[in-house]
């Protein structure tokens, strides 16, 4: 497998609750979530910059994490996929 592949196989294990396997999903949407969390702002002299906004970031990230386990049709039970 790939660095940074999101795969079926890492799917299931992140909605089976397999914590490196929701850290590799973390790590392959961060460019998106970075983009996500992206804010302009402007400074005492006008000038206008961005940055990523660290608590917006921390917010889609938990999003992300709470709605895997919720993901339909790829948790295993007694070797079934529901």
């Amino acid at each position: 497998m790939k660095e940074n592949e999101l795969t079926y196989e890492l799917i299931c294990a992140a909605v089976n609750g397999d914590r490196e396997a929701l850290d590799q999903i973390l790590i392959y949407y961060d460019d998106y979530i970075n983009t996500l969390a992206t804010v302009k702002a402007e400074d005492a002299q006008g000038n206008e910059y961005q940055y990523v906004d660290g608590d917006l970031k921390t917010r889609i990230q938990m999003k992300l994490v709470d709605a895997i386990p919720k993901w339909r049709g790829l948790r295993n039970v007694d070797d079934r996929f529901i």
